[in-house]
């Protein structure tokens, strides 16, 4: 910790990291406390590819659709709804 008792979390590596804390006072109680961290690489150009099978493009969309599709990229941080 720095001077401040304050912890500092870097990493070369993109990816979902989890941190942990637990305190205890001078009566011995305890609790803890978890969370999650995303280190993303700023450096990542690449857009994400995405495909959608032909078959349900087939049609004009005039309506809310649901569409489902495959998406592949390092950094994927989750799924978008459309």
């Amino acid at each position: 910790p720095n001077k401040q008792g304050l912890y500092q979390f870097s990493s070369d590596e993109a990816g979902e990291y989890s941190a942990v804390a637990t305190a205890t006072d001078a009566a011995g109680n305890t609790s803890t406390a978890e969370v999650s961290i995303s280190v993303v690489d700023t450096s990542d150009i690449d857009a994400p590819q995405i495909e959608l099978p032909a078959e349900q493009l087939a049609d004009y969309i005039t309506a809310p659709t649901e569409l489902l599709g495959t998406v592949d990229d390092q950094l994927v941080a989750g799924f978008v709804r459309v």
